[in-house]
């Protein structure tokens, strides 16, 4: 898929504060500090990325084939009153799953501001009203008590865990019906 292609691929509505929009290689900053946020080495992996043009290569090689392949990857999130990118968010196809997963991380300097909530928000309803899924599901470590609670407070359903090759742990599962009758839940 060429870039002009890519451009052309639907996004998420904007929410009151945020955007989500395809990663471009000037966001390799942004990239290299999000994946070298403790949390995100702990809770989600080590990518190994440290410098600007590794960062490049993960914006290449991993971020934008998968909209290429898919249609939907994560998004950088941006703030709309500054342009400034603060996380990613987004639906990631993966072949040991039957449905999308929602994933997010954002820099540790936003957390508790509701980004993750508003950015989970626009994705999930990308996935119910674009995509036109009937469910999401989402994964996460099993020691990583914010997303959980963030998930349960979405409508997601703890189900179990699930161990997938391609990421080479056991995680929490979680489900979340995108039917009519999940349509008016708060927040979605």
């Amino acid at each position: 898929m060429t870039s002009s292609a890519l451009a052309k691929l639907p996004l998420p509505e904007p929410t009151g504060r945020l955007r989500l929009r395809l990663p471009k290689l000037k966001d390799a900053r942004f990239y290299l500090a999000l994946l070298n946020e403790p949390d995100y080495i702990r809770f989600i992996t080590d990518t190994k990325v440290r410098t600007i043009r590794t960062a490049e290569a993960f914006i290449k090689v991993r971020s934008l084939p998968r909209f290429e392949k898919y249609g939907t990857g994560l998004w950088v999130v941006e703030r709309l009153d500054t342009g400034e990118p603060i996380g990613i968010c987004g639906l990631i196809v993966r072949e040991e799953l039957d449905c999308p997963d929602l994933g997010y991380a954002f820099l540790a300097a936003q957390h508790g501001k509701g980004y993750a909530r508003e950015a989970a928000g626009a994705a999930i309803a990308f996935a119910r009203e674009i995509m036109k899924l009937d469910r999401l599901c989402a994964i996460i470590d099993p020691d990583n008590e914010r997303s959980a609670k963030l998930l349960t407070d979405l409508g997601f359903i703890r189900d179990g865990q699930r161990r997938l090759e391609s990421i080479g742990s056991v995680s929490d599962y979680f489900e979340k019906p995108l039917s009519a009758c999940a349509c008016g839940e708060a927040g979605q």
